[in-house]
């Protein structure tokens, strides 16, 4: 767990990990993407997930966050974030 919490505060400034920021998290059922959001809630981030599987997949499932399903490379993928606001986006 300390080494995921050295990443997580490389990856923020240390104003984004002492307060609460929305952030999305691209691959998210990934290994790297999951760990990044699973440190992103316990630093008491609000969490957006975004993957190719659905919200159902079982690294998903377990993850108090908002989820798009969708894949990066898709020209809609705009239209399907438009109403999604964050602070910062991990990919």
């Amino acid at each position: 767990q300390g080494d995921l919490d050295l990443v997580f505060s490389l990856v923020f400034p240390n104003s984004m990990v002492n307060s609460p920021k929305r952030i999305l998290v691209t691959g998210a059922t990934g290994l790297l993407g999951n760990n990044i959001a699973r440190m992103a809630l316990e630093h008491g981030s609000d969490l957006v997930t975004l993957s190719r599987s659905p919200k159902s997949h079982p690294s998903l499932c377990d993850l108090d966050s908002h989820h798009v399903q969708a894949d990066v490379t898709d020209e809609s993928l705009d239209k399907l974030l438009q109403d999604v606001h964050v602070d910062a986006v991990i990919h």
